[in-house]
């Protein structure tokens, strides 16, 4: 499992490392959807109290990642059909209106970091092809220069990569196509197109993950 050492920041609290730590079992399946978490497991495993332990499974509740259930306890949502089209709507509306400000916001040291994910070859590694396509969007999401925008993602980026896990990433999209297309949107200035190629490759992912979750 991650421990606080490898996720761990200067400048996080406690806190903050504990819910990183716990989100991170959650999100690459450690922790399965369904699954109870047990405040002195993890108090164990992590070396520390409960009480940063507890206060991550609260904050991991406001993301969605956990239910807290009265006098039974805490668990991993379920990921099913239902939640993971609600994740696609947030993501759509979102993606697509940072692509627009990316567009005309962008500096040549953003475009330089998207074209820097953009890969001639598939990874034939499952975690080599996660880090690059989250690494794209990451730096989409800051070529926007959109605070209030970012923000709203972060939570969300967290139960896409969750699902990414699940699927095993492999949609048959043609991913890099997409964000090829994306980048030459965003660096042709044209935040319509942006948009537009944004939505639509969010659309595309959506339609070839349905019917792949699990049972």
């Amino acid at each position: 499992m991650s421990t606080l050492a490898d996720i761990g920041g200067a400048h996080r609290s406690l806190s903050d490392e504990v819910t990183a730590a716990v989100r991170e079992l959650i999100v690459t399946g450690e922790v399965g959807p369904g699954a109870r978490l047990h405040e002195r497991n993890l108090s164990a495993e992590l070396n520390v109290s409960r009480v940063p332990v507890r206060e991550a499974i609260l904050r991991l509740a406001v993301e969605g990642l956990v239910r807290v259930e009265p006098r039974r306890g805490a668990f991993a949502t379920e990921v099913d059909d239902a939640a993971v089209q609600e994740v696609f709507d947030a993501r759509e509306v979102l993606e697509s209106r940072l692509a627009a400000f990316a567009a005309e916001r962008r500096t040549d040291a953003d475009l330089a970091l998207l074209r820097s994910f953009l890969v001639t070859d598939v990874p034939s590694e499952a975690s080599e092809h996660r880090r690059i396509d989250a690494g794209f969007h990451q730096a989409l999401i800051d070529a926007a220069h959109h605070e209030v925008l970012a923000r709203l993602m972060e939570p969300l980026q967290h139960h896409v990569r969750r699902l990414f896990w699940i699927t095993g990433g492999r949609t048959g999209v043609d991913m890099e196509g997409h964000h090829e297309e994306i980048v030459d949107a965003v660096a042709a200035g044209d935040p319509r197109l942006a948009s537009r190629r944004a939505r639509d490759h969010v659309r595309a992912v959506r339609r070839a993950t349905s019917g792949m979750l699990p049972g």
